[in-house]
């Protein structure tokens, strides 16, 4: 009995080959028979349903392993598996694969499986984004499993950092802090971020599944341009006063001071 170890990325697919020979003087119709062990009743390992191997020869199967959960202890603070046991977090992934030849022997293999931890798994670049005027970002999310989740979602800004004097000009980004998604579906999520002037910054969001403590990470790269101009409509007999007020608020955790520069184009103002 020989064996495989395959090392990927939570829900990236890994694939190897293995090499079978005919030494017959007949072709080999075969039909290798794949099976996950654990977790029971998932397909984290697969591979061709036929293999044709001509007489003489020899023909490379290849063997996809796709994990859907991580492998290891859960992170603190995150549960072992759901509450209907399924993405039960296992040590390690373990199948098998048996292939029957027409000699009357067999090839045996044991398929070992380590799902490590996702990479962030979408970066999105939105560019153009007027400052002082709150943006709505939607980002899309999918349900990788057969069953509904509910995702305990967190959003972070990491550029620039929260407490340098530079986030001080960005609101921190705020969402909805669950979001439920049926089975199989993808969906967009969205998060509101304001910034009171021309930068860029950098959003994270993580969706972690409550009931086995899976989590998809994202990343969103603004840049925000020039603020659009608000119009101020006024009216006023001729040879008469009128004043607007307007609101001004300090986002900064010191004193500023601001001024007006009128237009010289419009005397009257």
């Amino acid at each position: 009995m020989r064996s495989l170890a395959f090392t990927t990325a939570v829900r990236e697919a890994r694939t190897q080959n293995i090499t079978v020979t005919n030494p017959s003087s007949q072709a080999w119709r075969l039909k290798p028979q794949v099976s996950t062990v654990d977790p029971p009743d998932q397909s984290y390992f697969w591979c061709p349903a036929d293999l044709i191997v001509p007489a003489g020869q020899s023909k490379e199967l290849e063997i996809t392993y796709k994990p859907l959960t991580m492998t290891g202890l859960p992170l603190e603070g995150q549960p072992v598996d759901s509450s209907k046991g399924k993405g039960k977090r296992c040590e390690k992934h373990r199948g098998r694969i048996f292939i029957g030849t027409p000699d009357g022997s067999a090839i045996l293999y044991t398929l070992q499986g380590d799902a490590l931890q996702p990479q962030i798994d979408k970066k999105l670049e939105v560019e153009c984004v007027p400052c002082k005027k709150l943006h709505s970002q939607p980002v899309p999310i999918k349900n990788w499993l057969s069953e509904r989740q509910r995702f305990k979602v967190a959003l972070e800004l990491i550029e620039p950092a929260p407490d340098s004097p530079a986030a001080q000009g960005i609101s921190p980004p705020q969402g909805v802090g669950t979001f439920d998604l049926p089975p199989g579906l993808e969906r967009e999520y969205r998060f509101s971020i304001y910034a009171y002037h021309e930068c860029k910054a950098l959003v994270r969001a993580t969706f972690t599944s409550q009931q086995t403590g899976e989590f998809v990470a994202m990343e969103v790269s603004f840049t925000f341009g020039p603020a659009t101009p608000v119009g101020i409509t006024m009216e006023a007999a001729c040879r008469q006063l009128v004043r607007h007020k307007i609101a001004v608020a300090n986002p900064l955790g010191r004193e500023v001071r601001f001024s007006g520069v009128p237009d010289p184009e419009q005397p009257f103002f």
